[in-house]
């Protein structure tokens, strides 16, 4: 497991591994491993999903998964993995997998009922749709993917009056991006001053701009695709000016999937959709144990020695990564 989901060497390379040292090892074998394993976790992450449901504020994020033998009708195409995860008032992290069958806004639906809080994420159109059936939910938007097309537009029009225009609007969000690196370790208090007095005079007047330079370039320039991108992200963008606990970018669930992204590159799918459900457990618990600073090795070692044994839900509850501390070894 440690194998794979921390260090992303696919079974079928373990399988070889294990062959050369003389042990006969089948994928097969070790996919059943993991598959039971991921359902012995089960309640570790259903408390996880509960907690991370109590925070104040969730960032969302998905990625393509493609599984061989999938359920359903539609038996081609991609499945979603999708990342929710959230930051304790201790500064812990708590990560949460998801497989989805789509990219359809149903997933998280599923995984976000009766929340209350902020979701913040990229400007996919699904989150639009999310947040209309969860009144308790305020979309809060990211100034990275607005930020990454206005950078596109500078690179790609080096000589051209649009350049000129993209960079404008670019210096205005690094401002924004060389503030927020400032106030980074500020409390809550001192930030929600700085960013009055000196973040929303940059927001306003971004927003001037874009009103004023959108009716002067080409829609379909990237100029153009741009600032059409940062209007319709409006008012998304400007929330993170009232309240401390908000971001300007993603970040947190961009690192939180990234695990995910480079394993795939390795494997490149998954053949059941039993398999990728169990990696989707394991990530899950993984990186959240990662995040904590754990050992996944010893610390998956120890889950899987005292959860069998646990009575009582707090006894399982002390075995979640923010709560666990490695025993003593004895003198």
């Amino acid at each position: 497991m440690t194998a794979k989901y921390s260090d992303a060497l696919p079974l079928y390379r373990q399988e070889g591994i294990f062959k050369r040292v003389g042990i006969d090892l089948p994928r097969s074998t070790l996919s059943k491993w993991m598959i039971k394993c991921a359902d012995l976790i089960t309640p570790l992450l259903n408390i996880a999903l509960d907690e991370l449901r109590e925070l104040p504020m969730i960032q969302c994020d998905e990625t393509r998964i493609r599984v061989l033998k999938r359920s359903g009708k539609k038996k081609l195409g991609n499945s979603y993995m999708w990342v929710l995860m959230g930051t304790r008032k201790d500064g812990s992290q708590i990560i949460y997998y998801e497989l989805g069958p789509s990219r359809a806004h149903t997933v998280p639906l599923k995984l976000l009922e009766g929340y209350t809080g902020y979701l913040h994420t990229d400007g996919y159109e699904a989150y639009e749709t999310l947040v209309s059936k969860l009144p308790g939910v305020i979309l809060i938007g990211d100034w990275v993917h607005v930020r990454r097309r206005f950078d596109e537009a500078v690179k790609a029009n080096s000589k051209s009056q649009r350049l000129i225009k993209a960079a404008k609007g670019l210096e205005q969000i690094n401002a924004l991006f060389k503030i927020e690196r400032e106030i980074a370790d500020l409390s809550d208090s001192e930030k929600f001053d700085i960013r009055q007095e000196k973040s929303k005079p940059i927001v306003e007047n971004f927003k001037k701009w874009l009103d004023e330079t959108n009716s002067t370039v080409p829609p379909k320039s990237l100029t153009g695709k741009a600032i059409s991108y940062a209007l319709n992200q409006w008012p998304k963008l400007s929330y993170f000016l009232n309240d401390p606990i908000l971001r300007l970018d993603t970040n947190p669930v961009e690192n939180a999937i990234r695990p995910f992204v480079i394993g795939r590159k390795n494997w490149l799918f998954s053949d059941t959709e039993k398999g990728a459900r169990a990696s989707s457990a394991l990530y899950s618990l993984i990186c959240m144990a990662k995040s904590h600073g754990h050992n996944p090795f010893e610390y998956l070692k120890e889950v899987f020695t005292l959860l069998p044994k646990a009575k009582s839900l707090e006894d399982i509850e002390a075995l979640l990564p923010w709560n666990y501390s490695k025993p003593e070894t004895p003198v």
